[in-house]
């Protein structure tokens, strides 16, 4: 019985001290600097919607209020905006995701138009592409964007259940459709290197990784509240290691994951507070690991950094 019990006993101290390196370490996100209020002046918000980061650390918010993109450096302060509503070249009717090539070209996704367009640095109109249908170089519902090394382009096609790849000129590459055969509502999407992640809005509600010609590669989480799990993905982004950081505007938090689709942390809650959220939706990496987090709630950019 002795041998027995200090058997148990020598399990049990094994098993906290796993679970208590594992606590330990897990990393941790602290909050730096806000910046942001209701209102359509340089610096204010709404509606803020998709977000992300260029080589040089600058910061771009999408807000389908106003009708704009808004660009500032990583202290918060305001670089430049250009849009306004409507349907002309470099106007948008609701603005819903960025991205920005190596070049420093910058890419929108103008939803309501179901059209793509490009602009230069300074925000200057370059091109648009993309009508109403279900050809390729259609759309149904255009919903995120992202770019990957080689400066191509992925495009989330909702109602049209597809993702479609384009060149930095709008020539259509490649498309591809559910890797199941299942019903697909591909929303969110995000690149590092030669990687696409993409959230599938349909149930099970799962983060999906492909190759850059549509190879399904595996895929993780499902709808709850747990970590790991996700109520309503809005935004993702990567860091320049290849780890998934997403929104959730059910749960009000981020959570960062590796390549290989494990939980590496989470942080966030309700409320109005540093570091809390009311519906969080854009979210970006700048180039030394600082996380951006589009307060759609709060009408506020709040920064992040890791700590040891």
């Amino acid at each position: 019985m002795r041998i027995l019990r200090l058997s148990y006993i020598v399990f049990s101290l094994l098993v906290f001290l796993i679970i208590a390196t594992s606590y330990c370490s897990a990393e941790t996100y602290e909050f730096v600097l806000e910046w942001g209020s209701p209102g359509s002046d340089t610096g204010q918000f709404v509606t803020i919607r998709g977000m992300c980061s260029d080589k040089n650390g600058f910061i771009y918010v999408c807000e389908s209020g106003n009708d704009r993109i808004q660009k500032f450096d990583s202290l918060g302060n305001f670089v430049m905006m250009f849009g306004g509503n409507g349907s002309g070249n470099g106007q948008f009717e609701y603005p819903n995701d960025v991205a920005v090539d190596n070049a420093k070209f910058i890419y929108i996704v103008d939803q309501l138009q179901n059209r793509v367009q490009k602009f230069d640095s300074s925000g200057n109109f370059v091109l648009a592409w993309g009508d109403t249908g279900s050809a390729p170089g259609q759309f149904q519902y255009c919903v995120g964007i992202t770019v990957d090394s080689l400066n191509y382009l992925f495009v989330t096609d909702l109602e049209n259940h597809r993702i479609q790849k384009f060149d930095t000129q709008g020539n259509f590459v490649t498309q591809w459709f559910s890797p199941d055969s299942s019903r697909w509502n591909p929303v969110s999407i995000t690149a590092h290197n030669m990687d696409i992640y993409v959230y599938n809005w349909y149930p099970p509600q799962n983060i999906q990784k492909f190759d850059t010609i549509g190879n399904f590669i595996l895929e993780w989480s499902s709808f709850g509240f747990a970590p790991e799990q996700n109520a309503l993905i809005m935004d993702m982004a990567t860091d320049d290691s290849g780890k998934v950081y997403v929104t959730e505007a059910w749960n009000d938090r981020c959570q960062k994951f590796d390549t290989n689709g494990m939980h590496v942390t989470t942080w966030g809650r309700s409320g109005t507070g540093p570091g809390e959220f009311n519906y969080p939706f854009g979210i970006a990496v700048d180039v030394n690991g600082n996380v951006y987090v589009g307060d759609y709630g709060n009408s506020r950019i709040q920064k992040f950094r890791r700590i040891p």
